[in-house]
């Protein structure tokens, strides 16, 4: 039985306190909830590493950065400039993460992996385009994750790679500057913590006190474990927060329960073919907004994301699009019927997961990194594909 005495020793035990101290230290990336997105460490290297924006260290972290890259026996000619580009396009499907277009006429190329995968022939790809590009141009190719993984492709002898551990150092190099603006210097602490915590997980001081913690108080952790919410439900919180922010510009947020989550493809919001008939009736759905809906589901355990066709206020418009998918390997045609029809369908979480893991951090990571490879692999060509049956219907049925 948990009573006030025990919450009390607790509470001002000081190896408790010191544990409060540690998770509610603020921090700039953590209040702002990006610490574990990719995309948000890419745009802060690429504005670290431009001499010409607005962290008045000039050119400072690009020469750090170079030097880095040459300890590492990438022979980058001598130079302190650099015109910097995110998310530049290579080809139709295929951009990279950061390219640095020397002034020495070299350019570098980084792929950045945090929480993603490399997809198939990821760097292979991006090599070759590269190179079709630039053909007469040197090209240094740099694959950067946080525990400095090779490459898992053909391409290893191509790619040199390393470790967000260059990252660190770069940041540590220019906190030992005197000469740091107040600004400069807060928001260079923070992302280095951030780094620290939760890309290379140097989480070893805060593991030890939660153990220490548990060994003396374990009947209060055993309490509130019993009375968390339980997994699904927290599940459905993160996958309902995400799709109002996080992937806010690609999706708007439909309908959300426990086990059914509902959203569409914002650029998709004003297609008159994709129009819902009203006199359908969806049941628990309760009228969809959009004939092209994406779910998340838990079924048989897992969690399963499906895309759907739905019946649309054009008559004929979902047999017009199941037409053009038919030999479309994208697509997963599935269970026929006047209201929905299954176009895709990816297991995002398995069921071991939800039996197993008790660790809703790295449940959500899973999802995250499912999503983030999803968004940047077969996605962008099913919304390419979706996007000009769309279009093709819309235009020979015009009126």
């Amino acid at each position: 039985m948990i009573t006030k005495a025990k919450l009390d020793n607790l509470e001002q035990d000081s190896k408790f306190q010191k544990l409060h101290t540690i998770q509610n230290r603020f921090n700039i990336f953590s209040t702002l909830n990006i610490e574990h997105f990719e995309i948000r460490h890419s745009n802060v290297l690429a504005w670290l590493l431009n001499p010409t924006e607005t962290h008045q260290l000039q050119n400072q972290p690009l020469c750090l950065f170079l030097d880095i890259l040459r300890e590492m026996h990438i022979d980058v000619a001598p130079t302190c400039s650099a015109l910097v580009k995110r998310e530049k396009k290579l080809s139709k499907t295929n951009q990279i993460d950061l390219l640095l277009y020397l002034d020495s006429g070299e350019i570098i190329a980084i792929e950045n992996k945090v929480k993603s995968g490399e997809g198939h022939n990821q760097l292979k790809r991006y090599r070759e385009s590269l190179e079709k590009l630039y053909p007469h141009t040197k090209i240094h190719y740099l694959f950067l994750t946080p525990a400095g993984d090779s490459p898992k492709t053909d391409d290893e002898d191509k790619w040199k790679f390393g470790s967000y551990d260059i990252v660190t150092k770069m940041l540590t190099s220019l906190l030992e500057k005197q000469d740091l603006s107040v600004d400069s210097r807060v928001f260079l602490e923070h992302y280095l913590e951030t780094v620290k915590r939760e890309v290379l997980m140097d989480r070893k001081e805060t593991e030890e006190l939660c153990t220490q913690l548990y060994a003396k108080y374990p009947e209060v952790f055993d309490a509130v474990m019993e009375y968390k919410q339980d997994i699904q439900t927290q599940i459905k919180c993160f996958l309902e927060t995400a799709l109002k922010n996080t992937w806010n510009q690609e999706f708007i947020l439909d309908r959300a329960f426990k086990n059914s989550i509902t959203f569409y493809i914002r650029d998709f919001e004003n297609f008159a073919c994709l129009q819902i008939d009203e006199n359908v009736d969806y049941g628990g759905w309760k009228q969809p907004k959009n004939a092209l809906t994406f779910e998340f589901k838990v079924q048989n355990g897992n969690l399963i994301l499906k895309l759907m066709i739905l019946a649309s206020k054009k008559i004929g418009f979902k047999e017009f699009l199941l037409t053009k998918i038919q030999k479309n390997p994208l697509f997963e045609k599935g269970k026929q019927g006047n209201k929905w029809e299954r176009l895709v369908e990816k297991t995002v979480l398995e069921k071991e997961k939800y039996d197993n893991v008790v660790n809703i951090q790295y449940l959500t990571d899973c999802i995250e990194k499912f999503m983030e490879n999803f968004l940047q692999g077969a996605y962008i060509q099913i919304k390419e594909d979706l996007l000009q049956i769309c279009q093709d219907y819309e235009r020979e049925n015009a009126q």
